[in-house]
């Protein structure tokens, strides 16, 4: 009989025969996907992101929360230091009562479409723009201000700009790559030249955060220690290279996004406030207002989605893993970091700071790409692969980026591209991953 080493080790060798093959005979090669082909050049112009005014230390987070943690539990469980959050409740100097003892509302200044606003106008000003020069503000969140109006005609409303298109992506942790690719096909059109994403949730008001509440269950606990708030901003061009318009900015190479969620129960959700379940008395008694969240659903699974997307990718453009300069994963958990392991892909190359700022769902790959912007530090030409996997209904999306100096100039230089057979065995890990969790979910199935 063999062991399991020795299947997965033939199994990666058969992987890298394969694809061996299709590198080098398939018609695909060196190609972009169909959604990518045509039209005007997109390119992300400008970024931005903004947080709530201070951070919150895990300290401070059991101070404002009646939880049953620690924070040495918080840091080496959960994986977090600390967070912003939009929550009232913090300025004891105005008389302000703990998160967990007042009604759950925002702070002054601190609404989802102030966030907005304020990440927009970075953005804007990151790519040397006047917020006339807006034909569409798109909004991805799934903590708006209402139900109804749209959260993005409020942002218009507090940027002072009188005419504009303006729309709501309702989602989560891929709503800012939903809001992405949509803007890219308006401005691909030529429909609209100049379109604004962004990405922003106030998670943190949602949040059952007192453990003497008759609701209050593990998966409160958890999601009091990991949701953290912010806004992330992408500015968005089509340039007309037919009409001499030179394309500046970052390069989108490649994108999708796709769903996998028939039959799936929700990773997690949000149960009031929709057509579903409208807010009552008796609902908001039985806790329906507070996220619902399958953490343990969410840690199996999850990893399968990454997974997905950059398979999607790799199979798509003529790239493979070792090409990627930077990794950048939706910050869910503080088991990002796993996923370079399972892959073998350099942890340096991986970005995680969801140490610092939690999972901020919406916003959290459009601030990561700000930060990059801000630190100023990838070369010209650097490759960034952006995935989101969403956990509500189990989603998943990847953006391909070619990357150029936003903030200044930058003399770093590229390094040499991997050998072939590098690249090879990094995809065979990838297929060999994916594999491996479909066979795990399957004994799981089968014992119970």
């Amino acid at each position: 009989m063999f062991d399991f080493d020795t299947i997965k080790s033939g199994l990666a060798l058969l992987a890298c025969l394969l694809l061996a093959w299709k590198f080098l005979f398939s018609s695909k090669r060196g190609k972009q996907s169909s959604p990518m082909s045509g039209g005007r050049e997109v390119r992300i112009i400008g970024t931005g992101r903004h947080f709530p005014p201070g951070k919150i230390s895990n300290k401070d987070a059991l101070h404002y929360c009646n939880i049953d943690a620690t924070e040495e539990w918080m840091e080496t469980k959960i994986g977090i230091k600390t967070r912003h959050s939009a929550r009232a409740g913090r300025d004891a100097a105005e008389g302000e009562e703990p998160f967990h003892g007042s009604e759950p509302r925002p702070a002054e200044g601190c609404r989802n479409s102030d966030l907005c606003a304020a990440a927009i106008t970075k953005a804007l000003a990151r790519a040397n723009l006047d917020k006339s020069e807006l034909d569409l503000i798109i909004i991805s969140t799934c903590t708006p201000d209402y139900p109804v109006p749209s959260t993005a005609t409020i942002v218009q409303s507090n940027m002072e700009i009188p005419e504009c298109a303006a729309v709501d992506i309702r989602s989560a942790c891929c709503g800012a790559m939903q809001a992405t690719i949509t803007a890219m096909q308006y401005c691909r059109t030529g429909y609209y030249r100049t379109v604004a994403i962004c990405g922003c949730d106030v998670g943190t008001i949602f949040g059952n955060l007192d453990k003497d509440s008759p609701t209050y269950c593990r998966q409160d606990k958890v999601n009091a220690c990991m949701i953290g708030d912010g806004a992330g901003a992408f500015i968005l061009r089509g340039f007309d290279k037919e009409a001499g318009e030179k394309p500046h900015g970052i390069e989108i190479l490649y994108s999708t996004m796709n769903s996998i969620g028939m039959g799936k129960p929700f990773g997690m959700y949000l149960p009031l406030g929709g057509s579903c379940l409208p807010a009552t008395v008796k609902r908001c008694e039985e806790g329906l207002q507070f996220f619902k969240h399958d953490y343990r659903g969410v840690l199996e699974h999850g990893p399968e989605l990454y997974l997905r997307a950059l398979q999607d990718m790799l199979d798509n453009t003529e790239y493979e893993l070792n090409d990627i300069n930077i990794f950048i994963p939706h910050q869910a958990n503080g088991s990002i970091s796993q996923i370079a392991e399972k892959l073998k892909f350099p942890a340096e190359r991986l970005f995680n700071d969801f140490t610092d700022n939690g999972n901020t769902a919406n916003a959290s790959l459009p601030i990561a790409v700000d930060e990059l912007v801000e630190k100023n530090e990838l070369p010209e030409g650097a490759l960034v692969a952006l995935g989101a996997a969403e956990s509500t209904k189990w989603l998943y999306a990847v953006l391909l980026l070619r990357w150029s100096c936003l903030a200044g100039e930058n003399d770093a230089k590229l390094g040499e591209r991997d050998p072939l057979y590098a690249r090879l065995y990094a995809r065979a890990l990838i297929a060999l991953a994916s594999f491996a969790l479909r066979v795990q979910k399957l004994k799981k199935s089968l014992m119970g």
